[in-house]
């Protein structure tokens, strides 16, 4: 695996991965094989980064290793705005460098071995991929978990859902559950910042009593 920074199979798997993305409805099949291809050929290419440095390198400059070398051979994997890489891009790079990817693959020196892992554990989609590299959510509150229920059981609510399926519903409950975890977060980070400013406010406080004291005492 010491020569993967030149593997050719590596870049005919990117640039396979990038011409059949503009067309993926018309060749979903094509793109998925070529999505999950390329992902294994980085999560390669970051290993061999890693082995051939001191450092247990799963990072940004490892993956800029990766882009500059695909660079060199005309394969343009940032789109030139403020988010940096191309979209498909974007999930490869994340799913690559994801902990729980990374602890399947981690003994592995060559992407049959890679592939082999994968398949071991039952990754053999991109999809199952990027599913086992989501992070968790956050769990809810007690008050979100009983916001959600009172939404769902209201008679607006009940009607929406009436002509859904199990999924469709599970998902709209699923969407009430997201924007209840992120009022927690907000209330979290609302609560956290009230903290910090009570205690700078009582750090003043003991300052200026402090001095008053000194004042007093001079």
């Amino acid at each position: 695996m010491s020569n993967l920074l030149n593997s050719t199979a590596m870049i005919e798997a990117t640039k396979a991965m990038i011409s059949s993305d503009a067309d993926k409805k018309e060749a979903a099949k094509e793109a998925a094989t070529c999505i999950y291809t390329a992902t294994v050929h980085l999560i390669a290419f970051l290993l061999d980064y890693r082995n051939n440095n001191e450092k247990d390198n799963f990072n940004n400059k490892a993956v800029d290793a990766f882009v500059a070398v695909c660079e060199e051979s005309g394969i343009e994997l940032k789109n030139g705005k403020a988010s940096k890489y191309i979209a498909s891009f974007k999930r490869i790079r994340i799913v690559a460098k994801a902990s729980k990817v990374r602890k399947i693959i981690n003994d592995c020196k060559s992407t049959e071995a890679i592939i082999a892992e994968l398949k071991e554990a039952g990754l053999t989609s991109f999809a199952k991929l990027e599913a086992l590299a989501k992070p968790e959510l956050a769990k809810l509150s007690a008050e979100a978990k009983a916001a959600v229920a009172a939404m769902l059981a209201t008679t607006e609510v009940q009607t929406f859902v009436a002509d859904l399926d199990e999924d469709q519903i599970a998902a709209f409950a699923r969407s009430l559950e997201n924007s209840c975890r992120n009022v927690d977060a907000v209330q979290k980070s609302n609560d956290k910042k009230a903290k910090a400013e009570a205690k700078a406010e009582l750090k003043r406080r003991m300052k200026a009593d402090a001095e008053d004291e000194a004042a007093i005492a001079s």
